[in-house]
């Protein structure tokens, strides 16, 4: 289980709003989401979950290298 702490809390805390964006890049890697907003919301929370469930408290930099390949 993936323990409620600030990094996890602000994972699932990202607002439908700011996950297009990073849809949109991941989209461009290869990922394959849906344009409805709830499936990009879904996604880039799954995402960042699991870089952080991969990484740890550096999950941030692991996916920002990512997202910048």
């Amino acid at each position: 289980m993936i323990e409620l702490n600030e990094e996890t809390k602000w994972i699932l805390g990202r607002p439908l709003f700011e996950c297009g964006p990073y849809a949109q890049r991941l989209r461009e890697l290869g990922h394959d989401i849906n344009f409805k907003a709830e499936d990009e919301q879904a996604h880039v929370i799954h995402f960042f979950l699991s870089k952080y469930e991969e990484h740890g408290e550096n999950w941030r930099s692991y996916a920002s290298s990512y997202l910048r390949s």
